[in-house]
């Protein structure tokens, strides 16, 4: 169940997902769902065709030419053409609908503002003739009508939100049609009244206007041009009680297309419905395939739970893609969503023949199947990424095994810290802990039985083993708050202080790449020292020899190193199964202790430390030797005497050019160069870079690269750009961005080639711009 859910929340809050969801919805915006949802409507409609009858009143759609649909536009009484055509259809005798993109006005001062008022008036008082005699309708779109007007009457009081459509409907169809008055003018308006919208393929059979219901241009030419068909039409036979939003959707095709003023004079005939379209919308071909749709009886009708049931299909398909789908492989998520769509097609289907109803499907259908194509794609990344996990884990989980049984115990529990928690890893866990006790690395043991108690805390006996180990550390040992690891404890010698060749061992201070780093104590001279091991262990075999000539040579050619910021190497031994060297104790601290924000070193500060630094790198460098592993933990500083030490020369070497038994490189990657994440030959312009990195997050508490994993890190180190200091700090000067450019370039010829030439530039800045600024 924990899988599952750790699936679904992968999928949840992926932020590949987010994002591309966010891009479906921007893209939906974009897409005409409502051409989609018309052509669907056509589609479907081709599956179901209408029972061929004959036409009792034919219909004939005018578009009048582009001047004549300019006057037409202009003002209707402007139009000589198209008013000649009216006048002689309507007095053979038959109907006539005018739609225009607008209300028209048809105050007085404005017919005599046109220059003809007299001849105006005439064809005004005309058309309201035609009007009131039912052989004239005239239709503008919705959004042209006023919204509260000023004589408008209303057919029906305001709805109740609560009424059926059925009732409204009735209503209309048995009370008087009054007119929706558009001007103040005396009784010299007309009777207007709407369209549908533009772009809607359905077409309404009310308007409200200011919570009055008012019939359509459809339900006027309906009801009021007695059209045999419709002679006995009811609110019943349209649209059961409360059904949907009084629009119906025409499934019959026109079998004919416009034609012209001149065409329609010849091919009009008394039982002739004439629509003159002056939109530019072709709402008269809408209207045609409306009336053709109600004489035919073949058109669809919103559904009274259409807005709910489309919205429960929404939320439904985006609870499939967000909850189930994440449990499903792509190719099953794919099968699942095919399958989906197709019953949503089907259902929508369905519902035309056996209840005449239509139910929107673009915006559902394109929900599913645009975000079934994300989540595959998303699915699939999941996949990948669970995949590489798996087999890390298992590698990982195997790596321990076998350095626990080697008895690497502290390597066994750091190879296995990134696993998921499961059983064989508590289990392994355990015995590295068992094993820990053992050896007497009480802290250790310690660590790993409360790290097995976060995950479960009833797993064996771990409860009273970490209770018997606090005690003991209580009684036997004072921790020491270190940055490395944990502290070791050493085993007791017989009661004697324990020792590293003459030297006496007094704790441990530190860890490292190679070994442990301990304070001790030269009995001969009473000097304290630094002492670092080597562990031969981590090495194969076959090279522990070379590596311990390499030891002890590296190590002599640094100890003849005399520099005032380098740390002096006094001496060095060999201990059963580790090498060691004694060296001059550094007092204060390493400077990893001022990479963070609230603990950085003032600007100046760090501008003379880094030069103290790189004098002592350019001092090796001219004798031969590179240090390979410069980084704060490296150099010591102390705040009271302001005195700067460079420490573990010699010993890099060692760690740069070798690996341990499990292929695990040694030493900083953070802070090494290019050319040696790629095992290239390296000299001291390694050095230089690996001081501009320290340079880069003494100033900003960051590193210039940081990565997850290894693969990550060493790929942004050999082709990546890092931030500019100044986007950490902006507080910072200008050199300070120009000097890390100069020290971090990824070619070492464009480096300093001296690690002198950098200290020369931090002292020319401290002097340009420090001046006024204290140590």
């Amino acid at each position: 169940m924990k899988t599952l859910i750790t699936h679904w929340l992968l999928a949840l809050f992926s932020t590949r997902f987010l994002v591309c969801l966010l891009a479906g919805a921007v893209a939906s915006s974009l897409l005409p769902l409502e051409r989609m949802n018309q052509q669907w409507l056509e589609w479907s409609s081709a599956l179901f065709p209408a029972a061929e009858t004959p036409t009792r009143h034919p219909l004939l759609w005018v578009t009048p030419h582009k001047a004549e649909r300019d006057r037409l536009q202009a003002h209707p009484l402007l139009a000589s053409d198209s008013f000649a055509l009216l006048q002689q259809h309507i007095e053979r005798g038959g109907r006539a609908a005018l739609l225009l993109p607008a209300p028209p006005l048809f105050a007085p001062d404005l017919l005599q503002s046109l220059g003809a008022g007299a001849p105006l008036m005439a064809r005004l008082q005309q058309i309201q003739s035609w009007q009131k005699a039912s052989q004239l309708i005239i239709g503008t779109p919705p959004e042209g009508l006023p919204a509260a007007p000023p004589q408008a009457t209303a057919v029906a009081p305001t709805p109740s939100p609560d009424e059926p459509l059925m009732a409204r409907l009735s209503r209309l169809l048995s009370t008087p049609l009054p007119p929706l008055r558009l001007d103040n003018s005396r009784p010299s308006h007309l009777r207007i009244w709407p369209t549908a919208a533009p772009g809607d393929y359905g077409y309404p059979l009310l308007y409200q206007n200011q919570g009055h219901d008012y019939p359509s241009v459809l339900l006027v030419l309906a009801r009021g041009l007695n059209l045999d068909p419709l002679q006995g039409l009811s609110a019943t036979s349209l649209f059961p009680p409360g059904a949907g939003d009084g629009r119906i959707f025409p499934r019959q095709a026109l079998p004919f297309t416009g034609t012209d003023l001149e065409q329609a004079a010849l091919a009009a005939t008394p039982r002739t419905l004439l629509i003159i379209d002056a939109t530019e919308s072709a709402e008269g071909e809408a209207l045609a395939r409306a009336l053709l749709s109600l004489q035919q009886q073949h058109y669809l009708r919103s559904a009274p739970w259409g807005a709910g049931v489309s919205a429960g299909v929404l939320v439904l398909i985006l609870a499939y893609l967000l909850l189930l789908m994440p449990l499903l492989s792509p190719a099953k998520g794919a099968l699942a969503s095919l399958l989906l769509g197709t019953l949503l097609a089907g259902s929508q289907l369905a519902l035309q023949p056996l209840y005449g109803f239509w139910i929107p499907i673009a915006e559902p259908l394109l929900l599913l199947l645009g975000g079934s194509a994300l989540m595959m794609i998303q699915l699939r990344y999941q996949q990948d990424y669970q995949r590489l996990q798996a087999r890390h884990e298992h590698n990982s989980l195997q790596l321990g095994s076998t350095l626990y049984h080697q008895g690497k115990l502290e390597e066994a529990a750091t190879a296995i810290a990134g696993c998921r928690t499961n059983d064989e890893l508590l289990g392994l866990t355990y015995d590295i802990a068992l094993q820990q006790e053992k050896t007497r690395d009480l802290l250790g043991a310690l660590g790993n039985y409360r790290r097995i108690q976060q995950h479960r805390r009833q797993f064996k006996d771990v409860g009273q083993r970490i209770d018997q180990l606090s005690g003991k550390l209580g009684e036997t040992q004072v921790e020491i708050p270190l940055a490395t690891t944990q502290t070791l404890m050493l085993p007791e010698q017989s009661g004697r202080t324990p020792h590293l060749g003459r030297y006496e061992v007094i704790r441990e201070i530190g860890r490292g790449a190679m070994g442990v780093v301990y304070l001790g104590r030269d009995p001969r001279i009473a000097r304290t020292v630094a002492i670092k091991t080597l562990t031969y262990d981590q090495f194969e075999s076959s090279r522990i020899k070379e590596m311990k000539s390499r030891f002890f040579r590296e190590a002599e050619a640094a100890g003849r190193l005399n520099h005032p910021s380098i740390v002096t190497i006094f001496d060095m031994g060999e201990e059963q199964n580790l090498a060691f060297i004694a060296m001059d104790y550094a007092k204060g601290e390493p400077l990893n202790r001022h990479c963070k924000g609230g603990s950085l070193l003032p600007v100046r500060t760090v501008y003379r430390i880094v030069a103290e630094v790189a004098d002592a790198l350019s001092y090796a460098h001219r004798h031969q030797i590179v240090h390979r592993d410069i980084k704060p933990g490296n150099i010591m500083f102390d705040a009271d005497s302001g005195e700067v030490k460079v420490t573990d020369f010699g010993i890099a070497r060692i760690s740069d050019d070798s690996q341990t038994k499990t292929g695990s490189i040694l030493g900083s990657p953070l802070y090494m160069s290019p050319e040696q994440i790629k095992g290239a030959k390296v000299s001291g312009t390694a050095d230089i870079y690996s001081l501009g990195v320290t340079f880069y997050q003494l100033l900003t508490g960051e590193v210039p690269f940081n990565g997850d994993n290894l693969v990550n890190l060493t790929h942004q180190i050999i082709n990546s750009k890092y931030k500019s200091v100044r986007s950490h700090r902006s507080d910072l000067p200008a050199s300070a961005t120009r000097i890390v450019n100069k020290a971090l370039q990824k070619e070492a010829g464009k480096r300093y080639q001296d690690a002198a030439e950098m200290a020369e530039a931090l002292r020319k800045s401290l002097t340009k711009e420090f001046v006024r600024e204290p140590a």
